[in-house]
């Protein structure tokens, strides 16, 4: 998966090399609770159709919440885009959107200082 630079509670930005070589950074927010609840339902389902929607709509969960970085927006976007393709072609859609939650889930588990003074 790719490196991580910085974790938040609600997204994680990771930097990624592109098939030009050019490394950029992305930001790629935390799942909604509807867009859990549909990958959830998804997954249950397991079956070839069930296996090829999960697919799609992990595809399009990644496409809705991933932002490049870079500060020309129209590049940004193409190179959106190409990662996209990449996660795609590779089938990798499904490893990154587990890779993420995993990542987001580890870090709201961790304890939470108390701010009460004794």
């Amino acid at each position: 998966m790719p490196p991580v630079f910085k974790l938040d509670r609600s997204y994680m930005e990771f930097s990624a090399i592109l098939e030009d070589g050019t490394q950029q950074n992305f930001r790629f927010y935390d799942l909604s609770d509807f867009q859990s609840k549909r990958l959830f339902e998804l997954s249950a389902n397991q079956g070839l159709q069930g296996a090829s929607a999960r697919m799609q709509l992990e595809y399009e969960t990644i496409e809705s919440n991933l932002i490049c970085l870079n500060e020309d927006a129209q590049k940004a976007q193409e190179y959106k885009q190409e990662f996209l393709n990449i996660m795609q072609e590779n089938g990798k859609t499904m490893d990154f959107v587990s890779f993420v939650q995993e990542e987001l889930a580890a870090l709201r588990a961790q304890k939470k200082p108390n701010l009460k003074r004794s």
